[in-house]
């Protein structure tokens, strides 16, 4: 758990609060200084009572390199959240970040790369407290498979396999196997 820059800047107005209150008197601890660290605290609460966030990606339909599939993303969080989503070697997203106010879905492209199967996740979940001023990371660990195929390259022209049942020295076409 750490302070947002929003809430470095709460804090650094609370203590000028302070400053100004102790030099010049008590109304600047009244009007600044007590709701900055009320509100500050109450993030600090709602943060520490957060649920674990989960994160569930549907899983894209195989396909050749070269081409893009869709992939939905629902986060199961009680605070508002940044998730940024990670990738495996073969494929790359296009956009995978999202700023949700909670509970949510999105979606984002993928652009398949190399073939092989490869992994769509983790995600890193960074939740916050309503105001923004403290929030807490968690990596949530999951991964979703995505396939991608061989590239398909086109046969050579049938003239070049038309002598290969006479130089194999058989008629059997199981010389081959």
């Amino acid at each position: 758990m750490r302070p947002t820059r929003r809430g470095v800047g709460v804090l650094l107005v609370a203590a000028l609060a302070l400053v100004l209150g102790v030099n010049y008197g008590a109304r600047a601890l009244d009007a600044v200084l007590v709701p900055s660290l009320v509100a500050f605290a109450i993030g600090v609460v709602q943060v520490l009572r957060r649920r674990r966030p989960i994160v569930r990606r549907t899983r894209p339909v195989p396909g050749f390199p070269g081409e893009t599939r869709t992939v939905g993303v629902e986060v199961e969080s009680n605070l508002p959240c940044d998730v940024r989503e990670g990738t495996g070697d073969g494929v790359r997203a296009i956009d995978p970040d999202a700023r949700l106010a909670g509970d949510g879905d999105y979606e984002y492209e993928v652009e398949l790369l190399e073939r092989g199967e490869h992994a769509l996740g983790p995600a890193t979940v960074r939740q916050r407290d309503v105001l923004g001023l403290v929030s807490h990371g968690t990596d949530v660990r999951s991964t979703t498979p995505v396939l991608v195929y061989p590239r398909v390259e086109p046969v050579a022209d049938r003239a070049a396999f038309a002598g290969l049942v006479e130089r194999a020295g058989t008629q059997d076409r199981d010389a081959f196997d």
